[in-house]
């Protein structure tokens, strides 16, 4: 919302579009999230229009359901609240749709794993007790990535809002893992990093016991190479001896220890594989050296090896 009569914004309906166009489809153009793009652009969004998109959106069984937000919110004696329009006649407040609603209708929702993402002032109030600033509380299922701490402004910028501006990075492969996966935690992770303990802290609050993708990215690494780990190191600690034939410039060519060679570089790329005693894979290949899996590639090693990639 950015049409307020009091206090107007500038960049909400274009970082909504932002995050409905990156949930929408995955790096590759492949459907993501089924998104519905809601902004004063094209409703009247007052309290009563808001309360039923987020009813119409959690009412039905779903494996996973996203609730995006960005606009005015805050908090008073009842709790934190989202502002929705303001329509005229209406008494002063009745604009404000409380989080502790929008909380209770999450925790009676039939949908399997619920995510909210909150772009506006205060948004850290969201499931806190009693409106308080230190205790949440959260049904199983739930994340939510906040913009603020209770007490704190959510900064917007010509080119949009700080945290949503961010998030957007996030989802474009900034926090994308080895296989290009974007989480709530691994988003949260680059939300975390890139704003400093003077700015505007966003929170993560979460109650599951699995992190849903939010989308796909650019792997760095396919999983054909990653399941192809323990051909290559039996044992997670085990070495791969490594020799001059490794080497695409060397004579005479060997085109499957090329192939090899070729995906272990991506796999150094992605530091989960290292040379042994030298800093570059090509020297250890000239010199009949060895490489090694990382930490990071026994992590993937062990994934291939229990049947979970």
């Amino acid at each position: 919302i950015d049409a307020y009569q009091h206090r107007p914004l500038t960049s909400c309906g274009r970082d909504a579009e932002r995050v409905h166009a990156l949930l929408s489809r995955h790096a590759d153009g492949s459907k993501n999230f089924e998104s519905r793009l809601v902004t004063d652009a094209y409703y009247r969004l007052d309290r009563d229009t808001l309360w039923q998109f987020a009813r119409t959106l959690l009412s039905h069984e779903a494996d996973v359901a996203a609730l995006y937000f960005a606009g005015h919110g805050g908090v008073d004696d009842e709790g934190g609240y989202i502002r929705a329009r303001e329509r005229e006649g209406d008494a002063p407040g009745s604009e404000r749709l409380r989080m502790a609603d929008l909380l209770e209708l999450a925790h009676g929702s039939p949908v399997r794993e619920i995510i909210v993402l909150l772009d506006c002032c205060s948004a850290g109030a969201f499931a806190n007790l009693g409106g308080g600033r230190h205790r949440a509380v959260l049904d199983h299922g739930l994340t939510i990535i906040a913009a603020a701490r209770p007490d704190q402004e959510a900064l917007e910028q010509p080119e949009g809002g700080v945290f949503t501006s961010l998030l957007c990075e996030a989802l474009a492969g900034g926090a994308a893992d080895v296989r290009g996966q974007v989480t709530m935690a691994s988003a949260y992770a680059y939300l975390h990093e890139s704003l400093g303990a003077w700015d505007q802290r966003p929170l993560l609050k979460a109650h599951v016991s699995r992190l849903v993708p939010l989308r796909a990215c650019a792997a760095a690494v396919s999983d054909d190479i990653l399941r192809r780990l323990p051909q290559w190191f039996p044992l997670a600690h085990d070495a791969y001896a490594l020799d001059p034939a490794h080497e695409p410039s060397c004579e005479p060519i060997d085109p499957e220890r090329e192939s090899v060679f070729a995906a272990l570089q991506k796999c150094r790329a992605a530091k989960l594989v290292e040379p042994l005693g030298h800093e570059h894979m090509f020297q250890a290949a000239v010199s009949r050296g060895a490489c090694r899996l990382t930490p990071l590639g026994r992590h993937y090693h062990r994934m291939v090896v229990h049947g979970h990639l």
